[in-house]
């Protein structure tokens, strides 16, 4: 593969630069979720996941809240 040009070792990969994105400047513009499975509660109740809102022109969170489940349904209430 290497021969054939198909596989470089990342060694020798060039280097990839990503421009950084600029952040919004109207609140509630964008809002990043972040989710976390995790027993939080202990034997206490079943597992869930935290998911955290963070609104990207304050980096400020916005929410926290938590769902059965971790899917793209848990993150729209």
């Amino acid at each position: 593969m290497m021969d054939a040009g198909l596989w470089v070792p990342r060694r020798q990969r060039a280097l990839k630069i990503y421009q950084p994105r600029a952040r919004r400047t109207c609140y509630g513009e964008l809002v990043q979720i972040d989710g976390s499975e995790h027993a939080w509660f202990e034997q206490r109740a079943p597992q869930c996941t935290l998911l955290v809102y963070v609104n990207d022109s304050t980096s400020r969170r916005s929410a926290r809240t938590r769902a059965p489940r971790r899917d793209a349904s848990s993150a729209r209430t």
